[in-house]
């Protein structure tokens, strides 16, 4: 069954019944639907994009659509997956325990955090081949180009987002076939 007419959010199906992820988090092939780079705080860099089919009356409505509910219905936790990351962020409410739903800021700002988790050397050695290593190699070093604090930056070492092998900016969630509180994380 589709969303009621208006509804602002894309329906996804699984087994309980129909489950739809709020516009700010869905995956659109071409388009992402807010813009996000997720090696910066929500707060520095999340911004709508113009680009999408979404409309904001103004900032502060944009702001305000950040603490929805990321699910109808609402979910208490959301686990995320990626083919690159060899761990699955568990997303919890941050909101106190009389009203436990996920928002769309918990999701960004829970994956912002997870992705900034240092990586150990066992962690880093478990990837399945010397060209995977290079590669997220190669990620490191660029983002520590990138930054303004080379050297804290290095010292810190690689982290989970360089596992995603450059590919920092969020392009949305999509359904997976393992549960309706399992996304798979888009990225570009």
């Amino acid at each position: 069954m589709p969303p009621p007419r208006g509804s602002p959010y894309l329906h996804l199906p699984y087994d309980g019944g129909p489950l739809t992820i709020h516009p700010l988090l869905a995956f659109y092939p071409s388009v992402a639907p807010v813009n996000y780079n997720l090696s910066h705080p929500v707060e520095h860099s999340l911004r709508p994009n113009v680009f999408a089919s979404l409309s904001y009356r103004s900032a502060s409505h944009f702001k305000s659509r950040l603490y929805e509910p990321a699910t109808s219905p609402r979910l208490p936790t959301l686990t995320l997956s990626h083919p690159h990351l060899p761990w699955q962020p568990h997303i919890r409410s941050s909101k106190p325990a009389s009203c436990i739903y996920v928002t769309v800021r918990d999701v960004l700002e829970a994956l912002h955090a997870f992705l900034q988790c240092p990586v150990t050397l066992a962690e880093y050695k478990m990837l399945p081949s010397q060209a995977d290593r290079n590669e997220v190699a190669v990620a490191f070093h660029a983002r520590c180009e990138r930054t303004q604090d080379r050297e804290r930056t290095t010292k810190k070492g690689v982290i989970r987002l360089d596992f995603l092998r450059g590919r920092d900016v969020f392009m949305g969630l999509s359904c997976t076939r393992y549960g309706h509180d399992v996304w798979m994380l888009n990225v570009e």
